[in-house]
């Protein structure tokens, strides 16, 4: 599960290779009109943001500024690796789940980058998941230029029999829906919204998409 990107490119006769600038965000202080047609939200998560690239050699986990993140989530790299097919690249958020609060701690992912030999022992205690919400390749064939509809759709198709450790992250276009994650969502960890266009393409390190933080989620 340790390849490194290196190894990967030299294996890869395929278009996306690690590590890439993934899609961004762009804050906004306010909450976006969320009557308007053609857009859906998700909930921002208290995590870190990760791209999988999964072969059937390895996967290679990186962090959205490209670091990788795989050899601190091996439990995440094995689910991947037995749910998705060679040449699929997902975009997603890292989350870890504390059970004591019944929410996600941002501090458990942090722990599993300074763990050293307790590693074992924290993904023991506190398994990661990966939320998936985006769909970049699949199984080796490129779809960035397709609309998150249609991504979503073979995203959804591909996580079918997914482990729990690897949810597909919500996706509304319902107003109320939305503003119950954005109000009451910190109970399990939503920090905001992320509100995206459902014809828009995946725009390798554009900040087309839109995010708001609920500030009384995140104090």
């Amino acid at each position: 599960m340790r390849a490194t990107p290196r190894a990967l490119r030299r294996r890869w006769g395929i278009m996306l290779r690690p590590p890439i600038e993934p899609m961004r965000a762009r804050p906004t202080p306010h909450l976006p009109d969320l009557n308007r047609t053609g857009i859906a939200v998700e909930p921002k998560w208290d995590g870190w943001r990760a791209v999988a690239f999964v072969e059937a050699e390895g996967v290679f986990l990186q962090s959205r500024a490209g670091r990788p993140l795989h050899r601190y989530f091996p439990d995440v790299c094995r689910h991947l690796a037995l749910t998705l097919p060679p040449g699929t690249v997902v975009d997603g958020e890292l989350v870890a789940w504390e059970t004591s609060r019944a929410r996600t701690s941002f501090g458990l992912l942090q722990r599993r980058v300074t763990a050293g030999r307790r590693l074992l022992d924290e993904i023991r205690q506190h398994p990661a998941h990966l939320v998936v919400f985006d769909l970049l390749q699949d199984a080796g064939m490129e779809v960035l230029r397709l609309p998150l509809v249609q991504r979503r759709v073979r995203l959804a198709r591909l996580l079918t029999n997914a482990p729990p450790e690897l949810p597909l992250c919500p996706l509304t276009i319902d107003r109320d829906h939305a503003l119950a994650w954005y109000d009451h969502g910190e109970d399990v960890g939503i920090e905001g919204l992320v509100v995206k266009a459902l014809a828009g393409a995946y725009r390798l390190g554009r900040a087309d998409w839109l995010k708001v933080r609920n500030e009384m989620n995140c104090m």
